[in-house]
C-alpha cells in the first residue's frame, strides 16, 4: 500500500467512525480524531471537524477532565491533541470548565497548558 493510499484510507475510516453523533461523544473515536490532530497527513479535515465544536462546553470538559488531565493518557498523542484542541476553543467553553482549565495550567509540562503562561486569565472569572 502506497503513501497516497495509507492517507486516503485512514481518512476514511475516521471519517465513517464520527465522534459526535446525536448529541453524544464517543470517547473511543474521540481519541483516535485527537490522535490524528497531531498527523499532517490527516490533520486539515479533523480540524475541520472540530472547528464546528471550538464553543462546546461539554467537549472542552471531556478534553481536559478525560484526556489532558488523566495519567492514562500521560504523554499519548491524544493528550497532545486535545491541548492543540483546547488551544483553539472559545473561552466561553473554557470559562464554563474554569477549575479544569486552571488545574491543567498548573501542569509542569508545558504543551499540556491549554493556555499560554502570559496569558491575561481574568476573563476565566
Amino acid at each position: 500500500m502506497g503513501y497516497s493510499d495509507y492517507n486516503n484510507q485512514k481518512a476514511n475510516e475516521l471519517k465513517q467512525n464520527i465522534p459526535y453523533c446525536n448529541g453524544e461523544w464517543n470517547h473511543n473515536y474521540l481519541y483516535e480524531y485527537l490522535v490524528a490532530v497531531n498527523d499532517n497527513r490527516l490533520d486539515y479535515f479533523i480540524l475541520d471537524f472540530f472547528k464546528s465544536h471550538y464553543d462546546d462546553k461539554e467537549l472542552a470538559r471531556i478534553l481536559l477532565q478525560d484526556f489532558l488531565l488523566d495519567d492514562g493518557y500521560d504523554g499519548s498523542d491524544s493528550q497532545l491533541g486535545a491541548a492543540v484542541i483546547l488551544r483553539r476553543m472559545d473561552k466561553s467553553a473554557l470559562a464554563a470548565n474554569k477549575e479544569l482549565v486552571l488545574l491543567a495550567q498548573q501542569n509542569e509540562v508545558y504543551w499540556k497548558r491549554p493556555l499560554a503562561e502570559d496569558d491575561d486569565l481574568s476573563w476565566l472569572s
